[in-house]
């Protein structure tokens, strides 16, 4: 038994609780750091994927063709990290996001009906690179050509963690604090989740007032740390997956004993 970490930043704070444990339970890890890819042809139980860049997305779709079970998956990790698919997604369940605009720089001009302020986000990536635009004519000295803007709401930050079928809500104000969310909101996260197939993740909103605004998906995101016990509960997910890889090796092995390719594609 063997699990992979796929990684930009091996100190992550989310790896070495997991590894920890791993290790404790005499499973074999490692870290594929994407400085250093010289493991990424080895044989893996599991891949367990922690990217901040979506560049190296193609290096998850390459595990998944290998036939290597990976959390989570391409599809989830590919629309998380853009912005205009995530936001078309969440839409389509039945969840409100703030009035959005995708347009061409040469299209500023004709800006009607637009609230400001307002947020310049990057389409690919997470919250990094986000800019405040206090009116249309800030717009002119941005460099992309391409603009995603997104009016800015007003209200409390709440965060949206899930685990497998696991679900606990934080309110973001002095660190993180948990907090209720109503039923029928859990029910449309949780369509959504499934819809872009994320087993470990977490939705970013905004209460305002009576209104609920939808504005981020994040995989593998560092605030389930917050969640007492989150090892734990991130571990019995896993479980029946390595149980899983487990009888697959167990009954290769005994179909085909002196395969030794096989026995060697699936050698522990």
């Amino acid at each position: 038994m063997k699990i992979a970490f796929l990684t930009s930043n091996p100190n992550t704070s989310l790896i070495k609780p997991l590894m920890d444990y791993f290790s404790e339970e005499n499973i074999k890890t490692e870290i594929i750091d994407t400085n250093n890819l010289s493991k990424i042809e080895e044989d893996y139980d599991l891949v367990i994927v922690r990217l901040l860049n979506p560049k190296w997305l193609y290096l998850v779709q390459f595990f998944e063709e290998r036939g290597i079970r990976v959390v989570n998956s391409f599809r989830a990790l590919s629309i998380s990290s853009n912005k205009l698919l995530s936001n078309l997604i969440i839409k389509k369940i039945g969840l409100e996001i703030p009035k959005t605009l995708f347009i061409s720089k040469r299209e500023i001009n004709s800006l009607k009906n637009f609230n400001f302020p307002a947020l310049l986000k990057p389409i690919y990536g997470r919250s990094s690179g986000i800019e405040i635009m206090n009116a249309s004519d800030d717009l002119i000295k941005v460099n992309e050509d391409k603009i995603y803007l997104q009016e800015y709401v007003d209200g409390e930050l709440i965060r949206i963690y899930k685990i497998g079928r696991f679900y606990k809500a934080f309110l973001d104000i002095n660190g993180h604090r948990e907090t209720i969310v109503p039923r029928k909101i859990i029910e449309l996260v949780s369509r959504c989740f499934e819809k872009i197939k994320m087993e470990v993740g977490g939705i970013d909103c905004i209460k305002s007032e009576e209104k609920w605004y939808f504005i981020d998906i994040n995989d593998m995101p560092a605030g389930i740390k917050h969640i007492e016990n989150w090892v734990e509960i991130l571990i019995r997910y896993l479980e029946p997956i390595l149980l899983y890889r487990s009888h697959e090796r167990r009954d290769i092995n005994k179909a085909s004993p002196h395969n030794e390719e096989k026995k060697a594609l699936f050698k522990s």
